[in-house]
């Protein structure tokens, strides 16, 4: 659990209303894999270690692939999401979750009906 509810580094400016978890996965994708549609209780960083990973938004139906080195944020309970190795090979990944204090890093979404599969 951290304490500090105001952070300013690097240009980088982070403020809680309180206590948060943090945690941090290593998640391996195999081809074809996929998280399901989801969504988590606070802010997600995700960083691709290997491989190629595709990352698809209900909101506006959007789709973008992030490779080895790259990083992107889904921003907790509004980003309704799923990622998925659409690659042959497969894909590492390191997730970094900010959490309200005892809250799962993710929690099941259904499946929006206005975007394809």
């Amino acid at each position: 659990m951290a304490h500090a509810d105001r952070v300013h580094v690097a240009g980088i400016s982070l403020r809680t209303r309180g206590p948060v978890d943090v945690a941090t996965v290593h998640v391996t994708f195999q081809p074809g894999g996929s998280t399901g549609w989801h969504v988590h209780p606070g802010p997600a960083l995700v960083t691709v270690k290997t491989g190629q990973l595709t990352l698809h938004r209900a909101k506006g139906c959007r789709t973008r692939t992030f490779g080895a080195g790259q990083t992107f944020l889904e921003l907790g309970l509004a980003d309704v999401n799923l990622t998925r190795n659409e690659t042959g090979t497969v894909t590492e990944t390191v997730v970094t979750f900010l959490l309200p204090v005892g809250a799962p890093t993710t929690v099941d979404a259904p499946a929006p009906r206005h975007c394809p599969q």
